[in-house]
């Protein structure tokens, strides 16, 4: 059976988004996470502090748009559409309420 957990991110943004030392967009990103990629994280605040790291993803883009939905939120966006959810199955890119 498949846990759904409130502390795993998945990427749903078009474009990778940066994961930068602290809470801050300056200097380069020291790491790149794409759509699609879950990460474990806890919500501080507009960052995503990634577990076991000191980097920080920023939780929304330039134009205000999302760049992650955790598990949770994820599962219960596909549950709501035709359909259903099967919690067992892998989450498709659809579901996981990226831009097509």
């Amino acid at each position: 059976e498949r846990v759904i957990s409130a502390e795993v991110w998945v990427c749903t943004a078009a474009k990778p988004v940066g994961a930068y030392r602290g809470a801050s967009l300056e200097g380069a990103p020291q790491r790149e996470l794409r759509h699609g990629e879950a990460l474990s994280a806890e919500k501080e605040g507009d960052w995503l502090v990634l577990k076991g790291t000191d980097l920080c993803a920023p939780f929304f883009d330039e134009h205000g748009n999302r760049n992650f939905k955790n598990q949770r939120t994820l599962a219960m966006e596909a549950a709501a559409k035709p359909g259903g959810y099967d919690l067992r199955k892998p989450a498709s890119d659809k579901s996981l309420g990226g831009r097509s």
